[in-house]
């Protein structure tokens, strides 16, 4: 299994720092598709070591000043949200007309999560909150939606309402039957 760590460091070539960068022991092929937020690959723990000890002498373009694990893998192949009975929909396409029948056709189901109201949805799904190292990043984007905090747009299905998050509050959403 492959690890995963964060990084703190600095760039030889003007000392600037940087933290949390996410490096792995895989190797770049065996991720599908564009891992834009894996910053090295082929460096397991005993080689950041490694890299640490030898300072500048690396043949590297950054000094690696500090690490920790971090559990990247597991959360982003699963479904880490909190389990419960709130529904939470994020919109594929900004402006699409959500139909409460069919929120499939214009939302991805994100997740279901434990919440008391609405408010309390909203707090939970924002970024800082649920994915506050980037986490999310992964699910977000097999999901297809490119947002990880809950906005305008997006929907909850709570206490047998269908609720889209408005620009003040929340709207129900309801059906109108066709004649």
């Amino acid at each position: 299994m492959n690890s995963y760590h964060l990084i703190d460091g600095y760039w030889l070539n003007d000392g600037v720092r940087f933290t949390d960068r996410l490096v792995t022991s895989a190797a770049y092929e065996d991720f599908d598709d564009d891992e834009s937020d894996i910053f090295f690959f082929d460096l397991d723990e005993e080689g950041i070591r490694e890299l640490i000890e030898k300072g500048e002498d690396t043949g590297e373009e950054f000094v690696i000043t500090d690490y920790r694990f971090t559990m990247y893998e597991t959360i982003a192949e699963s479904n880490f949200l909190e389990e419960g009975e709130v529904q939470v929909w994020y919109q594929k396409d900004w402006g699409e007309t959500a139909d409460p029948n069919n929120l499939e056709k214009t939302h991805v189901l994100m997740g279901s999560i434990r919440a008391d109201d609405e408010e309390e949805v909203y707090l939970k799904m924002q970024g800082e909150n649920w994915s506050p190292m980037g986490e999310a990043r992964t699910l977000v984007r097999a999901k297809g939606v490119h947002h990880t905090s809950m906005m305008v747009g997006d929907i909850m299905v709570i206490n047998g309402k269908t609720l889209v998050v408005a620009i003040l509050g929340f709207q129900e959403l309801v059906t109108v039957p066709t004649e």
